[in-house]
């Protein structure tokens, strides 16, 4: 159903007096119309940067998040005193009959050194049954070359940044050891995650390899558990731990300071950006305090009509109000705009700085209402002072002044 305005409502006492206040406050915005538009692209560019900010660091968040939980699970069981799970077998039995749980996988990971043609270089290698972030759809994880063959002994993958910069490519022998073993391995494949850190550091192989290379017996350091639903893992988390009597930690937890960071980081970025609508909301005020000065004569006159001190002081609410709404609505579709631009045409970043090679962008709707709600406050609070102003000018003073 349209609302539509009765066609008689301008013609209507209400009707009238709602047309006059709407034509007083046009005339006053345009008597200053340089200033008025200085005022709304304040607002514009304010709205703009917030929520081109607040995307970015939303895009930033769910984009480390996704890359996180490729390489680990909801869950992450590890042994009491750093030890081994000798009878891991039947512990992924038996947390496979769980509703909640989705997938388990087993893992050995460890520390070792990998040499190629006089270059050595430290790595974290983890022997597994298979890659999970590989198989996982929209992991953002890419085998780019080559494939991983765990059942074939003495083979590794290794991620982009560490084979380049060790001028690695699929089919190349390098030879990796570790506090036990010594051996050489063949390299099958090159993954990329778009994690630098993870791309330059992490190798897999699989898990009877690298059982042999820290000469252990056929055991496991982790056991990751994947859920049907992330907002039962604290939940499950504290049953697992009781029932396997072993150390059960969240993704979250495990990452607790990374996520902490870039939530902290939206919140500072967020704050520095919303000065623009502080200082957008000076000039609507310096804007407005002119035109009262200006104004004075058809202020008494309009008291003199019979306005009282609230119309008036609404009367320049309602021109704040128009500012802050034109500047606002303007500044969320160039903010949309902006975004779904940098989207389409991500920008490219290095990756050993930033650990992504591109920066995503989300949008979020309750972002987008928050920032128009805060802009068109800011625009009224930023009125107030001029709007009081105007309702104290006495008539008979204003018109004698004239």
């Amino acid at each position: 159903m349209v609302f539509q305005i009765p066609v008689g409502f301008f013609r209507h006492p209400l009707g009238k007096a709602v047309g006059m206040v709407f034509h007083v406050a046009a005339r006053h915005l345009r008597s200053r119309t340089r200033q008025t538009v200085l005022s709304i692209l304040s607002i514009l560019v304010g709205v703009t940067a917030l929520l081109t900010a607040m995307s970015l660091a939303n895009g930033l968040s769910g984009e480390f998040q996704k890359r996180i939980m490729a390489f680990s699970s909801h869950l992450t069981l590890t042994p009491l005193n750093h030890g081994f799970f000798m009878d891991y077998q039947k512990i992924t039995n038996d947390a496979g009959t769980f509703p909640e749980v989705k997938e388990s996988a087993v893992q050995i990971a460890g520390q070792a050194l990998i040499e190629h043609k006089g270059m050595v270089g430290g790595i974290r290698l983890y022997g597994v049954e298979t890659i999970l972030p590989v198989r996982v759809p929209g992991s953002g994880v890419l085998m780019r070359e080559g494939n991983f063959e765990p059942k074939r002994r003495h083979t590794v993958v290794l991620g982009q940044a560490l084979a380049e910069a060790m001028s690695i490519a699929p089919g190349a022998s390098v030879t990796i050891s570790s506090l036990d073993q010594k051996g050489t391995f063949l390299v099958t494949g090159i993954f990329e995650s778009g994690m630098y850190d993870y791309d330059l550091s992490f190798a897999y192989t699989g898990l009877a390899t690298a059982q042999w290379l820290y000469d252990v017996p056929d055991v496991v350091t982790e056991i990751g558990i994947n859920l049907q639903r992330a907002a039962d893992t604290e939940r499950i988390a504290k049953v697992f731990s009781q029932r396997f009597n072993c150390l059960c930690e969240t993704y979250i937890g495990r990452n607790r300071t990374f996520f902490t960071a870039l939530k902290t980081e939206k919140i500072v970025v967020s704050l520095l950006v919303l000065f623009i609508l502080i200082v957008a909301g000076i000039g609507i005020a310096g804007n407005l305090m002119l035109i009262v000065s200006e104004k004075k004569r058809d202020i008494g006159i309009l008291r003199a009509m019979g306005w009282s001190k609230r119309q008036v002081r609404n009367l320049f609410l309602l021109e704040g109000a128009l500012i802050g709404l034109i500047g606002t609505i303007l500044g969320t579709l160039a903010g949309f705009v902006l975004c779904r631009y940098l989207d389409m045409y991500p920008v490219s970043v290095p990756g050993e700085v930033y650990l992504l090679s591109t920066l995503p962008v989300t949008m979020d709707a309750a972002d987008f209402f928050a920032v128009n709600l805060f802009a068109i406050f800011c625009a009224l609070a930023a009125s107030y002072m001029p709007a009081r102003q105007a309702s104290l000018v006495h008539p008979a003073e204003a018109l004698h002044m004239e």
